[in-house]
């Protein structure tokens, strides 16, 4: 089984879309949001984990 390391919860966005806007987030925009997070993490994923894994080595 595998253990979440790290999750990001709709009610993680919204909680901050309340900070920033004052307003929770409609579902066209979380779909914004989760279209920015898969290409974020998509590409930047592997070099955080190199990263990671070189300070390991170190």
């Amino acid at each position: 089984m595998d253990n979440i390391i790290y999750s990001i919860s709709e009610e993680d966005i919204q909680n901050e879309a309340q900070c920033r806007f004052g307003r929770n987030l409609t579902f066209d925009e979380m779909q914004i949001v989760k279209k920015g997070l898969d290409a974020g993490l998509n590409s930047t994923l592997p070099i955080v984990m190199n990263t990671i894994f070189n300070e390991m080595l170190q």
